[in-house]
């Protein structure tokens, strides 16, 4: 697994999000490319799947471990295919809280 390509691109996939008006919630990807990059001294990891092992012995609440799988693909697909992430389904979108009046949201 080529780490060096990942050190490389996650700066241009940020960038692209943070161009693109993709949520804070999501860019935070960055976190886990420098996670990855970072502790990657510490572990053989060959390939993606060998850090989403990782992922699965270090997290035992199912809904962070979606997450860190989600981020890890969106990872994975930009740094060996170049594909970034759908930006009709995870650009930030406003609450219902965005749509009350500001009379309610003041109170």
């Amino acid at each position: 697994m080529d780490l060096q390509e990942l050190k490389t691109k996650y700066p241009l996939l940020i960038s692209y999000m943070e161009d693109h008006n993709y949520s804070q919630q999501y860019i935070r990807l960055k976190n886990e490319s420098l996670w990855i990059l970072r502790e990657s001294g510490n572990h053989d990891w060959k390939t993606y799947d060998d850090i989403y092992q990782t992922y699965v012995e270090k997290y035992t609440n199912k809904y962070t471990l979606n997450y860190k799988r989600k981020m890890l693909l969106v990872i994975k697909r930009f740094v060996l295919e170049s594909v970034v992430p759908d930006d009709s389904i995870h650009t930030h979108k406003p609450s219902y809280y965005d749509s009350l009046c500001i009379n309610i949201r003041t109170l």
